[in-house]
């Protein structure tokens, strides 16, 4: 979903003293059907917090693969789909005015 507020969730968070975003490794057709694996976990450190800016499937195989790296806290971000399109809008009139005009105009 585009806009879905995930970066700055992420931003947000790593300004968090001793909190820092990680680069996540991963075989790309597992990161493109929105999963993990345990490789996303190979340069995480145990002595910082470690933020992964992910939009994973929340399904039992993502879950238990979380579980077993050791990851205790989990944010999960949900964000109105009215107030996605309106940010879509807005940023579409900023950048690209005319592509904006047009989509409104199909809408409608």
């Amino acid at each position: 979903m585009p806009l879905s507020g995930t970066t700055k969730v992420k931003n947000m968070c790593s300004m968090i003293p001793g909190y820092f975003s990680r680069y996540t490794p991963m075989d790309y057709r597992i990161a493109v059907n929105q999963n993990i694996s345990d490789s996303a976990f190979r340069y995480t450190p145990n002595w910082s917090y470690s933020l992964f800016k992910t939009h994973l499937n929340p399904n039992k195989k993502n879950i238990d693969i979380i579980k077993k790296n050791g990851v205790k806290k989990v944010v999960v971000t949900y964000r109105d789909l009215r107030d996605v399109v309106i940010s879509n809008y807005h940023r579409l009139i900023t950048i690209k005015p005319k592509k904006a005009i047009q989509i409104i105009t199909n809408i409608i």
